[in-house]
């Protein structure tokens, strides 16, 4: 993909200044911050990929620091000068810059219906599991929906509950919570992970 400054003005227009992406944004942050569950004043927040940092700047506003990363240039830039995240790295999730356990918490939204290989999501979700110490909450899009009917739009990469189960215990992780955006109707599905109790030998 051709991303450059105009590319991102572009999707910034259309993703954040309309009614219904306003309100999408307000209905993805919210279910995201009820799951992430009791954070102090100043935790630090990893919000990947940030995009141009909407749910940054949502972050902040509840009085979190927050790390912005996202593996476009453009997208950090307007991040920075719009959120004001404590501070921007530009990587891949699969390769997270970031020391072990140095996250408080991290929310990692609308990333996972790109990754339809097992193996994907699985690096993505051991990094995660690396670098955060609380909980991760993900996006992902469920196979069963109306929604994408009814518009007749595509279907895009979609992983089941099951999936994203086996997908988390893999990494060492567990599903404390799940929260569909609307069940059946909306593809739009969050769960919370978190470090999965440790099993006697």
């Amino acid at each position: 993909m051709d991303w450059d400054r105009e590319w991102v003005e572009r999707y910034h227009r259309k993703q954040t200044t309309t009614r219904t992406a306003l309100a999408r944004l307000q209905r993805e942050y919210r279910i995201a911050r009820g799951l992430l569950g009791e954070l102090s004043p100043g935790a630090l927040v990893l919000d990947a990929p940030c995009g141009i940092g909407p749910h940054t700047r949502r972050l902040r506003e509840d009085g979190f620091r927050v790390l912005a990363l996202d593996v476009n240039p453009w997208m950090l830039a307007y991040a920075q000068r719009e959120a004001e995240p404590e501070r921007c790295l530009q990587g891949d999730l699969q390769r997270l810059p970031l020391a072990d356990q140095v996250v408080d918490a991290a929310i990692v939204i609308r990333i996972f219906h790109y990754l339809d290989q097992p193996a994907e999501r699985r690096r993505v979700l051991a990094e995660l599991a690396r670098v955060v110490r609380g909980r991760v909450v993900i996006s992902f899009m469920h196979p069963v929906a109306m929604a994408p009917l009814l518009k007749r739009r595509p279907t895009r990469k979609t992983q089941t509950l099951g999936e994203i189960r086996a997908d988390a215990a893999a990494c060492g992780l567990r599903v404390a919570k799940v929260r569909p955006v609307l069940p059946f109707v909306k593809r739009m599905w969050f769960a919370a992970l978190e470090a999965a109790p440790a099993t006697g030998g």
